[in-house]
């Protein structure tokens, strides 16, 4: 147990602090009454780390008439946490929003090729 709530039953979140960089915690959460504890929540998991920066545009490598073949590079900052895969997105070509091409690109790949 981090927390007890018995001294303020309205308190709904709890802040845990002196985590460890790139671990993952799991959180469960139990309730009490005057019969006793209900069963646990399902847990929450969460990695200690901050989101991806330092990332750099996408860049071409190269285009002909029906293909085009883009590459990034590693963001400068993972937050501390294994970048898990990549996600490519493309407007349709005149500016308009933006889809999914590719929604869980392996985080060992650094260049997509569109046809």
């Amino acid at each position: 147990m981090i927390y007890d709530g018995s001294s303020n039953i309205n308190k709904l979140s709890y802040t845990d602090t002196g985590l460890t960089v790139g671990l993952i915690y799991q959180y469960e959460v139990e309730v009490l009454n005057f019969n006793g504890p209900s069963p646990l929540s399902s847990p929450a998991v969460r990695a200690a780390c901050d989101l991806p920066a330092g990332f750099n545009s996408v860049y071409m490598v190269s285009t002909s008439m029906t293909m085009m073949s883009i590459a990034w590079n590693y963001p400068l900052y993972d937050g501390g946490c294994v970048i898990q895969y990549y996600s490519i997105k493309i407007d349709n070509g005149a500016g308009g929003a933006f889809t999914t091409l590719e929604a869980s690109l392996s985080s060992s790949l650094y260049s997509y090729q569109i046809s």
